[in-house]
């Protein structure tokens, strides 16, 4: 205000050097008059007197237009702007704005165009019309730069950052927020700084960036409390617990909405109470508490009904679908959020979202009957400007005298006037040039939208087929989970049974063996007791294999060396064989062999180590037994050699008569086996067997 009036005065004095002494006192009191109406006007605001402010403001619009003041007269019409936006009549709230702004000379009044350009631009967003809103903005936030007016840059910064998160825009909105935040720290602007954090708490929330909304929202109730911000402070806090929960930090969220519960149910703030419910309803449902979570969305919802906001319901649904995909419900979390979807375009089909260039929003109801008070009081002060019209002529009758004196400057301004319309007229057509750019800037973002929103549907169905494939692959890998559980469990039952049968085929013929063993004390003849003593070795020889089976938990393969080595000391044991008598050197490699080839390769063991116990050594004080088994070039090599007597020289395996030659041949074509049987300083058979299985 004061340098308005430093301008007046420097204005009046250049005048009085041109036009005289008198007019120059007349305009000095005429312009100190409209200051006054100005003090008077912003005094009956503070008052809340609107009606009066209204009539005050029109009235010193009407003195500066017939003075010719024009920089009283563009701030009449902003602080009626003012009036009109504070009421929600954003197109009457426009135009005076418009018509502020339009008047202003290039350079001139630098701080009034960063004002009246964030109050276009406020009005702009209100009217539906966002990207003539952002490019005030940003025109608001250029100027601010220019000038160094931190207070300004910060404004149209937050407002940038309401626009985009207003379209889901939330990193923008982010980066805008953050900035503003910053500056209005580094201005001490303590009680700006807590709002714009606390919109960044929100934000934050929405990006699921859950630390980053419990830090910006405790910076914002520390400062909100600081300043006796109430509601900004309860934002806060209800944010902060909002964010422990979806970060599981379930007792820090009770405390908070414990001590909040007295402040929403003393206070008739609907949006407080919505919001409060709706995170009681996130605690329970995170917890898996689903009855209690749904009764209080349930509150959340009939708040949003009596109060008709889309907002609102979609704030309750968006949560709620939120919370069931937390606890993996993927077909309750896809339903609420369609329901959040139609709610958000329901929302912003009210904003005329399809079209950023509209001109006028709908005016909602409370908007339509604040507007008709408006209204009213704008017909009042027009019967009063009528009335003082009337007065006024009868003044002006008496001033024509002295009006002639003044035909030769009106001449002078008539001059002026037509270099002004001149200018106008240049200026018009400029603007009807920037008007079809505009326009066909228009079609272009028209066409913009509608591809987005073919993309949008796209991601959204693609989005759709992404969560029903997931069920599908669930409800599979279960099903097949399940059925491997049933084959582990009867493949683990088969394995027990296997192994109780081995463990009974071995107890079986252990006490064959023994049967064996105690005929062969009562047989007399030497010849038919060794040959029960040998049945007895055989068998002991197939016991040792079901042994080894259901012992080492490998029911189908035995461990070869383990199973040579107990085989050589039950014989040993059998024939009283030590190792002063017999030097045993067996060289066996670490294989597992199957049970089908293990079993007659045991018993052709047996009966060649039987064979060497019995014949090789009766001669001699100690002997020497070599056996080998190796596997080589995808064939099984057996090689048992004594230093006996050897084989008699006319043994022959096509006519052999003994059972043991006939077994070991037998044994030998079930094997595929090449058997010979030669003397090399003592008896040597070799096997170089090809039919064999590895367990």
């Amino acid at each position: 205000m004061k340098y308005l009036q430093v301008f007046i005065f420097l204005l009046l004095a250049a005048s009085m050097s041109t036009r005289g002494q008198d007019a120059a006192q007349v305009r000095l009191s005429d312009s100190l008059n409209i200051l006054q109406l100005f003090k008077k006007g912003d005094e009956a605001v503070a008052r809340k007197d609107t009606a009066a402010a209204f009539r005050i403001f029109s009235e010193a619009r009407s003195r500066a237009r017939k003075a010719n003041f024009t920089q009283l007269d563009l701030r009449s019409s902003i602080k009626i702007g003012d009036m009109f936006y504070a009421f929600e009549t954003y197109h009457r709230a426009f135009g005076n704005y418009s018509q502020a702004k339009n008047t202003f000379i290039n350079g001139e009044a630098d701080e009034l165009v960063a004002e009246v350009t964030i109050a276009l631009a406020r009005t702009q967003y209100h009217r539906g019309n966002y990207r003539l809103a952002v490019n005030n903005f940003v025109e608001a936030l250029q100027l601010a730069r220019k000038l160094n007016n931190k207070v300004y840059e910060a404004e149209a910064l937050e407002n940038l950052g309401l626009l985009y998160n207003s379209f889901q825009g939330f990193n923008e909105g982010t980066a805008y927020y953050i900035r503003a935040y910053k500056i209005k720290l580094n201005i001490n602007d303590e009680k700006g700084a807590a709002r714009v954090a606390q919109i960044l708490g929100e934000t934050y929330y929405r990006k699921r960036m859950f630390d980053s909304a419990l830090y910006y929202s405790d910076l914002a109730g520390a400062m909100a409390s600081k300043k006796g911000m109430a509601t900004e402070a309860y934002m806060a806090e209800l944010n902060k617990a909002m964010s422990f929960i979806r970060l599981k930090n379930w007792p820090e969220a009770e405390k908070i909405l414990n001590r909040l519960e007295t402040q929403v149910y003393n206070n008739q703030d609907e949006n407080r109470r919505l919001r409060y419910e709706i995170c009681w309803g996130n605690y329970h449902l995170s917890r898996g508490n689903t009855e209690k979570g749904l009764a209080f969305y349930n509150k959340a919802k009939k708040i949003a009904d009596e109060n008709a906001f889309p907002e609102m319901n979609a704030l309750v649904y968006r949560n709620m679908a939120e919370s069931y995909y937390e606890r993996n419900d993927l077909k309750e979390a896809y339903e609420h959020f369609t329901r959040y979807n139609n709610y958000i375009t329901q929302m912003y089909s009210g904003r005329n979202l399809a079209n950023l260039g509209s001109l006028e929003n709908i005016m909602n109801a409370s908007t339509s009957k604040d507007e008709a008070k408006l209204l009213a009081m704008e017909n009042g002060l027009k019967q009063s400007e009528l009335e003082r019209e009337r007065l006024m002529r009868q003044n002006l009758e008496m001033e024509n005298a002295l009006t002639d004196s003044l035909l030769a400057k009106e001449k002078g301004l008539s001059d002026a006037l037509q270099r002004e319309n001149v200018f106008r007229e240049n200026e018009l057509k400029k603007e009807t040039v920037l008007k079809a750019a505009l326009d066909r800037e228009n079609k272009l973002a028209a066409q913009q939208l509608r591809r987005e929103k073919t993309i949008k549907y796209g991601l959204m169905m693609g989005s759709f087929l992404l969560l029903l494939l997931g069920g599908v692959i669930l409800y599979q890998y279960r099903k097949q989970k399940k059925k491997n559980s049933i084959i582990q469990k009867q493949s683990d039952d088969l394995q027990v049974l296997m192994k109780e049968i081995h463990h009974r085929v071995k107890n079986n013929l252990q006490v064959v063996s023994s049967l064996l063993d105690l005929q062969s004390h009562t047989i007399t003849d030497s010849q038919a007791s060794a040959a029960v003593k040998e049945g007895k070795n055989r068998v002991q020889s197939m016991a040792l294999i079901h042994q080894n089976l259901y012992t080492e938990g490998n029911i189908k393969g035995i461990r070869v060396k383990e199973y040579i080595t107990n085989l050589l000391q039950a014989l040993c044991h059998s024939y009283n064989i030590t190792t002063e008598k017999v030097d045993i050197v067996a060289r066996i490699d670490d294989l597992n062999l199957d049970v089908d080839t293990m079993i007659p390769l045991g018993l052709v063991l047996n009966e060649l180590v039987s064979n060497a116990f019995k014949y090789a050594f009766n001669d001699r004080q100690k002997g020497s037994l070599d056996i080998l088994l190796q596997e080589k070039d995808e064939k099984l090599f057996l090689k048992v050699s004594d230093n006996g007597v050897g084989f008699p020289a006319d043994v022959d395996l096509k006519s052999a008569r003994s059972f043991g030659l006939k077994m070991i041949k037998a044994f030998a074509q079930k094997l595929k086996a090449k058997l010979e049987v030669y003397n090399n300083n003592g008896a040597v058979v070799e096997m170089q067997i090809s039919k064999f299985k590895v367990a």
